[in-house]
Parts: structure tokens; C-alpha cells; sequence
């Protein structure tokens, strides 16, 4: 979940403990005003200076939608 007020929040891949750093700079780039608890979505992570972080943030259908075309 991103929090507006911090401007970052955390997401966590399906299956692994570990945090995905997620500034709300790049949810705006990919359309997204915030996210929800829980919502399923297609993130491309890179390693960032203090651990991993989204680079891209997709909604789920638009993968699902990519990859039929």
C-alpha cells in the first residue's frame, strides 16, 4: 500500500517475504492515483540502493491483455 501523505509505500511479491520499495512518483507515471490493500497488480523490480524497488507498476489486466495480443 502507498501512503499519499509519505509519498512511498510497500508491496510484496506473491510468495516472498521480502518488501518492494514503491514511490508514489511511479504510480503516477503509469496512471495509478494509489493502490488498494490487497490489489493484484504486474510490477517490474529492480534493485535499488536499499533493497528492491518497482520500476513499473502495471494493473493486472493489462498484462493479461499484453500477452494475448
Amino acid at each position: 500500500m502507498v501512503y499519499k501523505a509519505k509519498g512511498f509505500g510497500f508491496a510484496n511479491e506473491f510468495g516472498i517475504a521480502d518488501d518492494i520499495f514503491i514511490h508514489v512518483e511511479i504510480l503516477r507515471r503509469f496512471g495509478f492515483a494509489d493502490l488498494q490493500p490487497g490489489e493484484a497488480l504486474a510490477v517490474r523490480i529492480v534493485d535499488g540502493p536499499r533493497g528492491k524497488m518497482a520500476a513499473e507498476v502495471r494493473a493486472w489486466d493489462y498484462v493479461q491483455h499484453e500477452n494475448l495480443d
